[in-house]
């Protein structure tokens, strides 16, 4: 049990004198990128919005192998343009999800192919709880989506889901009911749906 009411998210600490020290415990976040440039960069970004995280950078899928499953509180999956192709990113996000069951996933890209509505569909499918395309998103959104991931949430831009729905088929035309005959067809229609 905690003392004094402490969140169990903080760890306590006691100094010399017996006095309590609380301190907040740092997210972990495992940061997949081939890139060093954008690893590096985002690493620092998200240690600079905040000082609650700590990151953890891999080049690939198979380097995140030497880490226990509890070590790890969110992953985040960078994707490039040039990088893997859709099929590569969902085999490598059910990779990610068989070794480490219960962290959330998020995936980042700019690659056109994963921004497919379809592609985003199996990455959830996969066990991503995440999608953020960064050619639309800056980083201070990213993190919100990234912390609203890891709260329990899944994020994906709504129009990148609805981009490549099939169009609504127009409904054959309903007969009105008797004494809409002064009504327009297009009136008569959305009367017909009103009820």
């Amino acid at each position: 049990e905690c003392p004094m009411n402490v969140n169990p998210a903080e760890v306590v600490l006691s100094d010399d004198f017996g006095e309590l020290i609380v301190e907040r415990q740092r997210t972990r976040i495992g940061l997949i990128d081939p890139y060093q440039f954008t690893r590096e960069c985002l690493a620092k970004a998200f240690e600079l919005l905040h000082q609650d995280v700590l990151v953890r950078s891999f080049v690939a899928v198979k380097d995140t192998a030497s880490v226990s499953r509890g070590e790890l509180d969110l992953i985040v999956y960078y994707s490039h343009d040039e990088g893997p192709e859709a099929e590569v990113i969902l085999q490598d996000v059910a990779a990610l999800r068989s070794a480490f069951p219960k962290t959330p996933i998020v995936v980042l890209s700019d690659a056109t192919d994963a921004a497919d509505p379809g592609t985003i569909r199996s990455m959830f499918r996969q066990g991503a709880q995440g999608f953020i395309p960064t050619r639309f998103v800056g980083i201070p959104v990213a993190f919100a989506a990234i912390q609203f991931v890891r709260a329990g949430g899944k994020f994906a831009p709504l129009d990148s889901l609805l981009e490549s729905q099939p169009e609504a088929r127009p409904q054959p035309p309903v007969a009105a009911p008797p004494g809409l005959d002064c009504l327009t067809a297009r009136q008569q229609l959305v009367f017909t749906h009103l009820r």
